[in-house]
């Protein structure tokens, strides 16, 4: 799935210890449907509650769930742009754990188009399509879109966090 696919990238990228730890962080897929579109073409719609789990997590959790909305602005933005999916749609709970570690588990609906295309041999090319880019067909600079995570920001507690 496209869109898991680069979230797990993203997290692992954004996020220092999920880099060094990766066995700790699950990304899945529960609840999944599969919707045609009833056109002639082939062409249907996965739709499905993406989940991702951090075990043992010892980092802050603002910073994680900042990647994942910032992750969920470019790649399902209707969660952060639509008021009402935004009030409800990304869920989390987290269990504390005795180490001063958690384990984090973030869901959200999901839905991922997929095209078919026929090559030239005959055979069937799936193509699986992210969000438009919905910056440049509003003439928004990508600069005032994008929500960077701060560099000087690495998810660990420090001694000045308000916990």
């Amino acid at each position: 799935m496209l869109k898991a696919n680069k979230l797990r990238a993203q997290l692992t990228a954004a996020v220092p210890w999920l880099k060094q730890n990766p066995d700790n962080l699950w990304v899945g897929i529960r609840k999944g449907t599969l919707v045609s579109t009833g056109e002639l073409s082939p062409a249907f719609e996965y739709r499905y509650q993406l989940e991702i789990l951090v075990l043992d997590y010892p980092g802050d959790l603002d910073f994680l769930s900042t990647v994942i909305l910032a992750w969920a602005r470019v790649h399902q933005p209707d969660l952060i742009f639509n008021p009402d999916k935004r009030a409800r749609e990304i869920s989390f709970m987290a269990d504390i754990l005795a180490n001063r570690c958690a384990d984090i588990l973030y869901s959200m609906p999901t839905d991922e188009a997929v095209t078919v295309d026929t090559l030239a041999n005959g055979k069937s090319a799936f193509v699986h399509h992210d969000e438009p880019d919905y910056a440049a067909l509003m003439g928004i600079d990508r600069t005032a879109w994008d929500w960077e995570v701060v560099a000087t920001m690495d998810g660990t507690p420090d001694d000045e966090s308000n916990e």
